[in-house]
């Protein structure tokens, strides 16, 4: 009875920690001359974890998912670093808001 109190009472913190934290924590894009490509970690509060997407041609997909910030940070910083060593410049930013366009001309 006490160990699942215990669980129990761990899943509620870690639950806590991503319900401050709803939108992508971070965000970043890189360049090779007219290439962009982003990088974002997301936490996801219902499931207690954080998804890592890596976008390429506007095409976003996930990367990694974990139930912690440190280890989504991780696995942005994996795939960052794999860019850059194909000579990407990558820069993190504060902020971002994602549009999108269904007009074609």
């Amino acid at each position: 009875m006490t160990r699942l109190l215990l669980v129990g009472a761990m899943v509620l913190v870690s639950g806590a920690a991503f319900a401050a934290d709803e939108k992508p924590s971070d965000f970043v894009v890189c360049k090779s001359a007219k290439s962009v490509r982003t990088l974002s970690i997301t936490p996801d509060q219902k499931a207690s974890t954080c998804k890592v997407t890596y976008t390429k041609g506007g095409v976003p997909e996930t990367v990694g998912e974990h139930t912690t910030k440190s280890s989504c940070k991780s696995i942005l910083s994996h795939v960052q670093s794999t860019l850059e060593n194909s000579k990407w410049n990558c820069k993190t930013v504060g902020s971002a808001t994602v549009t999108t366009s269904s007009a074609v001309q």
